[in-house]
């Protein structure tokens, strides 16, 4: 019992461990909900539920290279405003787009002025070319006012006059007040949001399935029984993004089981245990493997091996146990990664026991088991 215990807050502690702000390096995909006149300013649907703070810098990039740079200007917990900084193709860069960012280290500023950005040369739509401004403070912003982010010329006085940009830039506070949550606090905060999406970042997922099951029998003779089972299962599963592969929905997963069935009668106690490792995979259908917010069906069957422990009152026995099943059920995820998952398994359990009389008892257990549980995606 206490190695069950043991390895259930090993798992619920490497979830914990993974629920922090994003490091440098990692990826999340994310859909650009609205986009300046100007392409210096977007809103995405990525928030601080997905590790994003103020002051973030990342590379926006897909399949065929970095995009555009951009700093975070504002976050709420399932939306953030960007600033673009450097803009290398502009025309992956409109509403709707579905790009990567990478997050990265803040761009060095440097006093020589030789090594500062130049002007990239593209096609906006527009009959100018904007130059590109670095968001450090103590960059020289310059270049056309209507380019520059408003809270960034309310704090950087080089920045230049107000122009007409409040036509261009209102527009993203008033879509940023719009689509903003509220925040309860940093520990309690909100971690739902009402837009369903694609994380192919997430292609790891460590899971927990649950059943248990307690039941009281009594007979016209007077006699009373107690009997208490349940199974865990502890896994982590593989996700492959390759839309073009026949194996895309596929997941291999690898799993600890350990289940328990135990009878009270008489004062007497009967029961039985088992510890198993198993392998098998699920077919995932209905939604992107890598979906959240949505309702995702799976089937899957699976292959377990381990010990068995019976013990008859004061008699105890050792031998092996295997388990085959079968089932299907749903999994849902939240931008964040966490998510919960419901199973029905037909499943079929061995059991083979050698006494020290040289007598051997085979026993098998088959049916259908309901289970619930919590995953998180990494």
């Amino acid at each position: 019992m206490k190695l069950r215990i043991l390895l259930f807050i090993l798992f619920i502690t490497l979830i914990a461990l993974h629920a922090v702000a994003l490091e440098i390096d990692e990826k999340l995909t994310c859909r650009v909900l609205r986009l300046s006149s100007t392409k210096k300013t977007m809103l995405i649907n990525r928030g601080m539920e997905d590790g994003l703070v103020v002051g973030d810098h990342a590379k926006f990039f897909i399949t065929t290279g970095v995009v555009a740079r951009a700093v975070v200007l504002k976050a709420s917990p399932s939306r953030t405003i960007w600033a673009i900084y450097r803009m290398i193709n502009p025309k992956e860069i409109n509403v709707d787009s579905v790009v990567n960012l990478k997050i990265s280290a803040p761009v060095k500023l440097t006093n020589d002025s030789s090594l500062a950005f130049g002007a990239d040369q593209y096609d906006d739509g527009n009959s100018e070319n904007p130059n590109l401004e670095d968001m450090g403070n103590n960059v020289d912003l310059g270049g056309r006012s209507e380019d520059v982010p408003v809270d960034l010329r309310r704090t950087n006085p080089r920045a230049g006059a107000r122009g007409n940009v409040e036509n261009d830039d209102s527009d993203l506070e008033d879509m940023y007040a719009t689509n903003k949550k509220p925040i309860k606090s940093t520990r309690g905060r909100n971690i739902f949001s009402d837009e369903s999406g694609v994380d192919t970042s997430r292609d790891w997922e460590a899971w927990s399935l649950y059943s248990l099951g307690i039941l009281s029998t009594s007979s016209e003779e007077g006699d009373e029984s107690k009997s208490t089972n349940y199974d865990l299962y502890l896994g982590i599963e593989k996700y492959f993004n390759n839309p073009s592969a026949w194996f895309n929905k596929i997941s291999p997963v690898v799993f600890i089981h350990t289940s328990s069935n135990s009878e009270l009668k008489n004062e007497v106690t009967d029961s039985n245990s088992t510890f198993q490792l198993g392998m098998g995979a699920n077919y995932n259908f209905s939604a992107s493997p890598f979906a959240y917010n949505r309702i995702m069906g799976f089937i899957g069957t699976s292959l377990a091996y381990g010990s068995a422990n019976s013990q008859n009152g004061t008699e105890e026995a050792s031998g092996k146990a295997s388990t085959i099943t079968v089932g299907g059920g749903i999994k849902y995820y939240l931008p964040m990664g966490l998510g919960f998952r419901f199973m029905l398994n037909y499943q079929s359990e061995s059991q083979s026991f050698t006494f020290d009389d040289n007598t051997s008892l085979n026993t098998t257990t088959t049916g259908f088991v309901t289970y619930a549980g919590l995953s998180y995606r990494f």
